[in-house]
């Protein structure tokens, strides 16, 4: 993935929470309901997110994929809730967003910032999930009632700045009955 920053550009990996199921159907559901005259294309992207995921950590600095992957070996199960509808506005676009809240990943977060070189421009996680890109000043009107949804994250992956370095790994099972057996 690429930021520019000022004259340079720069290429970051990251590390994310793929949603599935149910609530990434709910989610394709309502980029579908987007008028398609407001949705912001450029290149080969259609403005909608099809690859639903909430991402962790994004500005992972190159060069620690044994560190990213042992972090990631040690992560249980996380729960989070769907809770509702938001919109990142900026010059070029607003992005249409879901909250979600989950004291799960703002735990992994905090983890990964402080194990991790990474460079980030905003100090406070705010976990969410992207529907859709939108011609700036369009995405207010997208913003409307929402059923809360609960999720658990049983994967997480890891991408480098260039793709050549993943890692998606299954999340070990937080059940009690399952650490008991073992006493």
């Amino acid at each position: 993935m690429l930021v520019e920053s000022g004259d340079h550009v720069h290429s970051f990996g990251w590390v994310g929470v793929p949603i599935e199921g149910v609530q990434k159907k709910m989610l394709l559901s309502i980029g579908d309901k987007i008028d398609k005259k407001d949705l912001f294309e450029e290149d080969d992207d259609t403005g909608i997110e099809e690859d639903s995921h909430v991402t962790v950590l994004y500005g992972v600095h190159d060069n620690q994929n044994d560190k990213v992957k042992a972090l990631l070996e040690s992560v249980f199960q996380m729960n989070a809730e769907l809770v509702g509808l938001h919109v990142f506005e900026n010059e070029r676009y607003d992005v249409l967003v879901v909250e979600v809240e989950s004291e799960d990943l703002k735990s992994l977060n905090k983890r990964l910032t402080n194990s991790l070189k990474y460079t980030n421009d905003y100090p406070e996680y705010k976990a969410h999930a992207t529907i859709a890109y939108l011609k700036s000043g369009t995405g207010k009107k997208y913003v409307d009632e929402f059923k809360k949804i609960d999720c658990v994250f049983d994967r997480i992956f890891y991408n480098n700045s260039d793709n050549t370095y993943k890692e998606d790994i299954d999340l070990k099972k937080n059940d009690i009955d399952e650490m008991l057996k073992g006493i």
